[in-house]
């Protein structure tokens, strides 16, 4: 009788245990799942009174905005979760997002050079970059008539230039005021050599090249005048000319440099030699030399054609 008694209360006992068992685990369940959703909401209530979209606008301006209260980024365009700020840094350093971000750059500076150069000359940003273009190669000594050269680059690019004639005839003029000054700060208060030589161009017009050329610095083309004829008086009136364009005060300069022809020995001595006090003429070496060799060719010519023969 005992016996049994003791396995009665054996078994009300571990069946009041298991009841509690169950009742506390099922109640701590309860209890976790209410606290995870209690810092879910006092997270989103930090978050929503402390940080906003337009809070990471503002800390990374390149690379998001702002719309409607949703952050999206401006090289994938997409929303990003802007509330915890690890999230926005890992988007950032994410190898897609760096990926695009390289091509969108490379594809941004070919549109803008495309948009620059197909500028017709006649807007403002068109002009200067043809005028770019024109001095580019003024300084470096490659001649307008070759600029076509450059078309299937700059067509590639997504614009051209105008014909060597129209950069001649319209950009050109504009440059010259700025490569006066420029000439005007090279020699100004300095000792100046004046440079002369007169030659024909390919149509047979006399043309007289007018070179400046102060100590240690090399010489300059200062102008280059078409003559209708070739004298003394000619010659003397496009060099005083020349310096007075440039402002060069007639004592600064020092010499000329001429070939041996008589209308320049006659324009030295008859006219520049009273307006320039200390300047003398100097024969040059490259012209005497041409014409001693000129003479002395003559006759070996004919010696080497008799032996030929």
């Amino acid at each position: 009788m005992q016996r049994i008694l003791f396995q009665t209360l054996l078994l009300l006992y571990t069946t009041q245990i298991f009841h509690f068992t169950v009742t506390v685990r099922s109640n701590l369940v309860v209890w976790c799942e209410n606290v995870k959703k209690l810092n879910l909401l006092l997270r989103r209530r930090h978050f929503s009174t402390q940080i906003t979209a337009r809070d990471r606008v503002n800390e990374f301006s390149n690379d998001f905005y702002a719309d409607g209260g949703v952050l999206f980024c401006k090289v994938r365009q997409h929303s990003v979760d802007y509330m915890r700020r690890q999230t926005v840094l890992e988007h950032l350093k994410s190898l897609r997002h760096k990926n695009r971000k390289s091509s969108c750059i490379v594809q941004s500076r070919n549109q803008t050079l495309a948009s620059c150069l197909s500028k017709t000359p006649s807007t403002a940003e068109g002009k200067e970059f043809v005028l770019d273009f024109t001095k580019a190669l003024l300084e470096a000594d490659i001649p307008l008539e070759k600029s076509p050269k450059l078309a299937p680059f700059l067509q590639k690019q997504g614009g051209s230039v105008p014909a060597p004639s129209h950069l001649q005839s319209d950009y050109l003029p504009e440059l010259f005021p700025q490569y006066v000054e420029d000439i005007q700060r090279a020699v100004k208060g300095k000792a100046v050599y004046v440079i002369l030589d007169e030659t024909t161009d390919a149509c047979g017009h006399c043309v007289l090249a007018i070179l400046l050329q102060s100590v240690g610095r090399p010489p300059l083309a200062a102008d280059l005048v078409f003559l209708e004829r070739v004298n003394f008086t000619t010659v003397s009136q496009a060099v005083i000319t020349c310096l007075n364009t440039y402002n060069i005060n007639f004592s600064d300069v020092w010499a000329f440099f001429t070939d041996s022809a008589s209308y320049m020995k006659k324009a030295f001595n008859t006219v520049l030699q009273g307006l320039f006090p200390n300047a003398k003429q100097i024969t040059c070496l490259a012209h005497v030399l041409n014409l001693v060799l000129e003479v002395f060719l003559t006759p070996l010519r004919t010696l080497i054609g008799c032996v030929a023969l």
